[in-house]
């Protein structure tokens, strides 16, 4: 952090847009292991996750969510 005017602070972040394909093989990895009747596909800089049920693809965000991948992840649903 520095000083800028007024009393106030500056602090120059940066800004992680995506997931990087190692953490994308990692977190796809972890679902298969976990052995749920779903599956993950890498899309680009996302993880697509697909189940025919919703209560499948809750236990995969509740499990995603207590593993450590190192980054903070969000989920979408465009149904």
């Amino acid at each position: 952090m520095e000083e800028a005017l007024g009393g106030t602070v500056r602090q120059i972040i940066t800004i992680q847009s995506g997931l990087p394909e190692d953490k994308a093989k990692a977190i796809t990895k972890s679902i298969k292991e976990a052995k749920f009747k779903a599956q993950g596909q890498i899309q680009g800089e996302q993880v697509r996750v697909q189940s025919k049920s919703k209560d499948i693809l809750q236990a995969v965000m509740t499990h995603l969510k207590a593993q450590d991948f190192g980054l903070d992840l969000q989920f979408e649903n465009y149904r």
